[in-house]
């Protein structure tokens, strides 16, 4: 585990700006370090992170090719099935009766840990505890020397990310899911959260039917000790609250799950795809998924709902359970309504009052926190300026000195660095650069110029100046914050309270403004934080 990550790198990791040798030290050493999580790296060939890549400690363990396997009493081991970042599972003949089996046992055998060997005795309890004909069930606990093993049916149909293009039908797709959604349901029942579905871990038996298998990263519902904070699970099939390591996961997290496996049917691939964990990860936190119809144009609309409801950002907006999400597929294969709606306007505006700044831990928040202190001053320097009647020459002194905070701000924070930032940076940098450009055309073309000219005159300019600022504001909701949407409209409607009461105009500019930039500092600080902290957790 590392203790301590410099921030500068853990900058550079969470914009995607590593060299190659940055990159595989934290793939090697910085995800390692998290101790309740399987198989870290493997990519696909088309060089993005496999969806089935799961988050595990890494450990000098022996190949596959060379491992010899291992000595079980009762039973002749016959061949390697698989193995994953804890366990290894091998088709096994069971002596006395006679009969093929899967076997799993630790990777490290006799020199597992005694962690590693409550983890597997736990998945076996676990899954002991379930009877149900789409649950893998488990017939023997036992000891071989020095090591632990369980013994499960034989699934011989391989995987269904090996046989997903046969449910790419949206009926087919929606049976399995309904199939799989009762199945954890009724390991909810039984108080246990799987917290790793995915196509990998659901088995396919010669007749097609499905097995949900693999519990190695369940957790116990209702039982605090049991669900610890961390980062645990498949990046490209983990909820937000999951990829965030939030503890006190519920049930919200398998119906995700499920959405996921859903979209995979539809499309062909998980909901997000990235070259590294930690980029898939950002992905989960920070972004919305594709539309499936936006990615193949025969999926079904009503499909299409139920997925996207399963796929929602916050638990609450989920079904309530996979029982839910059960009798909506039941729904659908009947041929009636779903409950679930296609999106429309009303869940884009939800989404974009929701969003999140965007995942970039570079953004210079000083700097916006400044600017916002600089403006607001100004402004009211300018109602104070107006109320007294001073003459005009102080006008130009105040907001020359805002003109010129404002392009220093600019300059130290922003331009000397602009090759590094990140392009959402470079795009923010452009629309404040823009902005100021306006706000002194608007001052030469709107504000009095001649010593002669009565103060007041100022307010000429501010309907127009906050017309501008509420454009800018949108320009940011568009790509980094969708509150701004809602600020920039409110900025926009302050022009005409600026019409109706003139002298109120600096004062009201100088607060909003302010306010505005202050706030979007402050989530831009807490981002910063929480993204530092997510990394030096993992």
């Amino acid at each position: 585990m590392i203790d301590h990550l410099d921030e500068e790198l853990a900058r550079r990791v969470l914009v995607g700006e590593l060299t190659p040798a940055e990159q595989s030290f934290i793939d090697s050493h910085l995800l390692a370090g998290c101790a309740s999580c399987e198989e870290l790296l493997e990519y696909s060939s088309d060089g993005g992170i496999n969806p089935n890549t799961e988050l595990a400690p890494r450990t000098n363990r022996t190949p596959d090719a060379e491992r010899r396997m291992p000595a079980v009493p009762g039973y002749e081991l016959v061949e390697q099935l698989g193995s994953g970042g804890m366990g290894v599972v091998y088709r096994a003949r069971h002596l006395k009766l006679n009969r093929d089996v899967a076997l799993k046992t630790l990777r490290e055998g006799e020199f597992a840990t005694p962690r590693d060997l409550e983890r597997l005795r736990e998945e076996a309890r676990h899954v002991a505890r379930l009877d149900h004909p789409h649950i893998v069930p488990v017939y023997e606990v036992g000891d071989g020397f020095g090591f632990s093993f369980f013994t499960m049916k034989l699934v011989e149909g391989g995987t269904l990310a090996e046989r997903r293009g046969q449910y790419r039908d949206p009926v087919a797709a929606a049976e399995m899911v309904r199939k799989l959604a009762r199945a954890v349901h009724y390991a909810h029942q039984h108080g246990l959260i799987h917290c790793d579905l995915k196509p990998h871990n659901v088995l396919l038996d010669a007749a097609g039917e499905p097995l949900v298998s693999d519990f190695g990263l369940a957790r116990l519902l209702n039982r605090p000790d049991s669900v610890s904070a961390g980062v645990a699970g498949t990046p490209a099939y983990m909820a937000p609250e999951q990829a965030r390591g939030e503890s006190g996961l519920t049930t919200a997290v398998d119906v995700y799950a499920l959405g996921c496996i859903l979209y995979e049917l539809l499309t062909g691939h998980a909901p997000y795809r990235g070259k590294t964990p930690l980029e898939v990860i950002r992905q989960v936190i920070d972004s919305e998924p594709a539309r499936p119809s936006a990615r193949v144009s025969n999926v079904d609309r009503d499909v299409e709902a139920v997925c996207l409801k399963c796929l929602e950002r916050r638990p609450e907006d989920r079904y309530g359970g996979a029982d839910e999400l059960a009798d909506e597929m039941d729904c659908y294969l009947r041929g009636e309504a779903v409950q679930a709606r296609p999106p429309g306007l009303w869940d884009w505006l939800r989404h974009a009052v929701r969003k999140r700044p965007e995942g970039q831990i570079a953004y210079r928040y000083r700097s916006i926190f400044l600017l916002g202190i600089i403006i607001g001053l100004a402004h009211a320097g300018v109602f104070a300026l107006t109320a007294v009647a001073a003459p005009t020459p102080w006008l130009w002194l105040v907001l020359g000195a805002e003109g010129m905070g404002t392009v220093t701000v600019w300059w130290l924070f922003l331009a000397r660095k602009f090759r590094e930032l990140a392009m959402s940076e470079k795009i923010a940098s452009m629309s404040a650069l823009g902005h100021v450009i306006a706000d002194v055309t608007l001052f030469f073309t709107h504000a009095p110029l001649r010593a002669s000219d009565p103060i007041v005159g100022v307010y000429n300019y501010y309907p127009p100046l906050t017309v501008t600022t509420g454009l800018a504001l949108f320009v940011v909701g568009s790509y980094h914050w969708g509150r701004f949407y809602f600020l920039g409209l409110l900025f926009m409607l302050q022009a005409f309270v600026y019409r109706l009461c003139p002298p109120l105009s600096p004062l009201l500019h100088g607060i909003s403004s302010a306010l505005a930039l202050v706030l979007w500092a402050r989530a831009l600080r807490a981002l910063r934080q929480s993204q530092l902290n997510m990394v030096r957790d993992l």
